[in-house]
């Protein structure tokens, strides 16, 4: 005979207090810090089901703090933190009738290291590096600020914020708004299923092409002229900047539904 939902969880937090099952303990409740050898060009980072933040410093191995608070009732909590070759592992499985896991990565690479992160179900902060990142997550909201090589961010269901970046900006969400600021990319590509974009340059770019079925378009442009082609299926264009069909700069934005406008800073 199954149980109501109700009469399971009264049995659960009736063990609890009784003493019959115990909480699954929380693995290093607080903060700790490892670091580890590396003296590749290129470090893959593994993040699962946690908060990162990496950033690139002048030292000569890569510097790990973890935080993971939370409890779990009637389940299983485990954490792992390891490097193997150039990846590196950080991931957290907390699991259980009843749980409360928060966990939390802050990672420091040494200067000259490009990174490629990939994360799920969480926020992923990359900030002051000095060569290219590629970042790539099934769930969360991913910011990057500062980053001198190129920029890669893909996500499946998230908000997308780049900002300083100096190089290459490419974009890609299925679900979720982008934000491109004070950005001097020679290249700007930005994709969205669904979801505004917001683009500020304060370079000229070479070019630059937006693509959202769903969601308005606000990009700002300096200088000019540019080759500006616009299409919305449903909704306003507006275009103030210069233009020039024979501008070796071209401005590409699609949008099946939703208002256009490319507007000088």
């Amino acid at each position: 005979m199954k149980r109501p939902l109700a009469a399971l969880a009264a049995v659960a937090l009736l063990a609890v207090t009784t003493g019959c099952t115990a909480p699954a303990p929380v693995i290093g409740d607080g903060s700790e810090t490892r670091s580890f050898t590396f003296d590749g060009d290129r470090l893959a980072i593994d993040s699962h089901n946690s908060s990162l933040q990496v950033t690139a410093r002048d030292v000569d191995e890569v510097q790990v703090r973890r935080e993971l608070t939370g409890t779990v009732v009637i389940g299983s909590d485990s954490a792992d933190w390891s490097l193997s070759g150039d990846r590196l592992n950080l991931e957290r499985q907390c699991t259980g009738l009843f749980s409360s896991c928060r966990t939390a990565y802050q990672v420091v690479v040494p200067l000259g290291v490009e990174l490629d992160v990939s994360g799920r179900n969480g926020t992923i902060q990359v900030a002051q590096l000095d060569r290219s990142v590629d970042v790539t997550t099934r769930n969360g909201r991913v910011e990057v600020e500062e980053v001198a090589g190129d920029v890669f961010v893909k996500t499946n269901n998230g908000a997308i914020d780049v900002r300083g970046a100096e190089s290459e900006v490419k974009t890609i969400s299925r679900n979720g708004d982008v934000q491109v600021r004070d950005t001097s990319a020679e290249v700007l590509f930005v994709r969205t299923n669904n979801g505004s974009v917001d683009a500020q340059l304060n370079a000229e770019p070479r070019n630059a092409e937006v693509e959202t079925r769903n969601g308005a378009v606000d990009l700002q442009l300096p200088g000019g002229p540019y080759d500006v082609q616009v299409h919305t299926g449903n909704g306003s264009q507006r275009v103030n900047v210069p233009t020039d069909a024979s501008s070796p700069r071209f401005v590409r934005v699609n949008t099946n539904n939703g208002a256009v406008t490319i507007t000088s800073p």
